[in-house]
């Protein structure tokens, strides 16, 4: 049973049972966060996106993934304690500032618990910064996560709207107002505080409202995004758990627990007996890569429902018609964060389901139509021309240098292949894998410190092996309801199919070469 009684600026409200983490104490200004129906909506949207349809049990959200990153990255702020200087970390006017405030019972009042000991109200607003950053590191994040971000924009979008959506939240601000580590014209733990954890690079038009420095916003902004954090140990940890496999194990304490900050307050730096775990932890994120993240299965429904989509999009701009009550691009880009705030529970995941209901039924668009009515029907899914790695890497160099125009030119490569087919389709999706290589991961070797790829062999080999890799993932469909059912249902005529399929595919490729495109 969890025996302390504060956390953080607040005292423990309640605390929550994690399957993962066993007991997450939330205090009372969290608490009040957590309640809201904007963080409730992470209820609704899976961690994992498509991936139940392989992985069932992967139905995990982003809300419990988000208490875990708090929970982590907590406990990797008080694991760096030891190492700060804190004092240094303030802006000197503002710390002068702060100190006036408490001193003359204009901040921070009715916790006195934490204002008795000035060191201790600075380590609390430390560790208090560091988990209101976990909290809220995906709270925008869009319904059917990475895959919708990726067809209306680009990876990355849900940061930038997270960021616009803690700065425009105004139940958010009443909380920290309410339990007085803000004030009402906007000093102290702030929301602009909290974002510029979440995007340094905000600093410049947010420093009025801020307490650290520029430099330690960015070294604060390591521990919930760099290439070990908060977000991947809570994310690799629990993905493992609800897909039931064992590649995503890590040694969650010893790695956190090695952590501390250099002596210029710039960089994370890890033990060197931490060295095993990260070298397991860099091993199991790349098997979770290809066993779970890029199974074929899995890339493809990802693939669909992004096509889907960018479809839908082209579809209402053509038309004028609204698949949903709203135009997409005013759901989804023009409006995102005023609808989050507005209207939570109607940006989810099942927002993209309803989508795909109403794309099944529309008779313009007959490849949005397919992509709907497979997503619905799994026995109208295309055909997986190669289940496993070394089935791409031998098909790739079968094709000599003509294989470049498969990843290069796959629009071009999948209609010369629906003419030649004759009523066959293709779909040509890749992966790249990436987190790999591990960039800014420093190791404090006793004599100094050194680069992880430096005194580790073995991630040496890893990162120059798989630094940007890229593979096609091909597939193949008809549209032909009846004749996919059958050939779902005969595993001989099926193969011949994708036989054949593969085949062509290679003599398009070489055409293409030869014609010089």
């Amino acid at each position: 049973m969890y025996v302390e009684n504060t956390i953080g600026l607040g005292r423990i409200r309640a605390v929550i049972h994690d399957h993962l983490h066993g007991e997450i104490p939330v205090n009372d200004i969290e608490y009040r966060i957590i309640e809201t129906p904007v963080f409730n909506r992470l209820h609704h949207i899976k961690q994992l996106s498509a991936t139940y349809m392989v992985y069932p049990a992967a139905k995990h959200s982003r809300w419990e993934h988000s208490l875990g990153a708090m929970h982590v990255a907590g406990m990797i702020a008080r694991a760096t304690l030891r190492s700060l200087d804190l004092p240094r970390i303030f802006d000197k006017e503002k710390l002068g500032a702060l100190k006036k405030l408490v001193d003359d019972k204009k901040l921070f009042r009715g916790r006195e618990y934490i204002t008795r000991d000035w060191d201790d109200l600075l380590e609390a607003i430390y560790v208090q910064t560091i988990r209101f950053a976990g909290l809220l590191h995906d709270i925008a994040h869009y319904p059917y996560s990475h895959t919708v971000e990726e067809a209306i924009g680009a990876k990355g979008l849900h940061e930038e709207m997270g960021v616009k959506l803690i700065l425009s939240w105004k139940r958010l601000r009443e909380i920290l107002v309410e339990a007085d580590i803000m004030t009402p014209d906007g000093f102290g733990v702030t929301p602009e505080h909290i974002a510029c954890v979440l995007r340094p690079d905000k600093y410049g038009e947010l420093r009025e409202n801020l307490l650290f420095t520029e430099k330690a916003y960015r070294v604060l902004h390591m521990i919930i995004s760099s290439p070990v954090d908060a977000d991947r140990l809570d994310y690799l940890l629990r993905d493992a758990l609800m897909t039931g496999l064992s590649y995503g194990e890590v040694e969650l304490e010893r790695i956190v627990y090695s952590m501390k900050i250099d002596q210029e307050g710039e960089n994370i730096v890890f033990d060197a007996k931490a060295l095993p775990a990260l070298e397991s932890f860099m091993s199991g994120r790349l098997l979770m890569y290809r066993q779970v993240y890029y199974h074929h299965k899995v890339v493809l429904y990802s693939e669909m429902l992004r096509r889907l989509l960018e479809r839908a999009l082209m579809y209402e701009e053509k038309t004028a018609q609204n698949l949903l009550d709203k135009p997409l691009k005013e759901l989804l880009l023009k409006n995102y964060v005023e609808n989050i705030l507005e209207q939570p529970l109607a940006m989810t995941d099942e927002l993209i389901m309803r989508l795909v209901l109403k794309a099944s039924m529309q008779k313009r668009d007959d490849k949005m139509r397919y992509y709907a009515r497979a997503i619905i029907d799994r026995e109208l899914m295309p055909f997986t021309l190669f289940k496993r790695d070394i089935e791409i890497r031998n098909y790739m160099k079968s094709l000599g240098k003509a294989s470049s125009y498969i990843l290069t030119h796959r629009g071009l490569v999948e209609e010369k292949f629906e003419e030649e087919s004759r009523g066959w389709h293709l779909i040509v999706s890749h992966i790249r894998y990436h987190g790999v290589k591990p960039e800014n991961i420093l190791i404090d070797t006793g004599d100094g410190c050194k680069f992880l790829d430096e005194v580790s062999d073995y991630i040496s080999w890893l990162a120059q092996y798989y630094e940007n890799l890229r593979l096609p993932y091909i597939y193949v469909y008809s549209e032909d309801e009846a004749l996919m059912r059958r050939l779902k249902n005969n595993l001989e005529e099926r193969k011949r199919v994708i036989k054949w399929a593969r085949g062509l595919l290679g003599r398009v490729v070489k055409e293409l070469e030869l014609m010089g495109i």
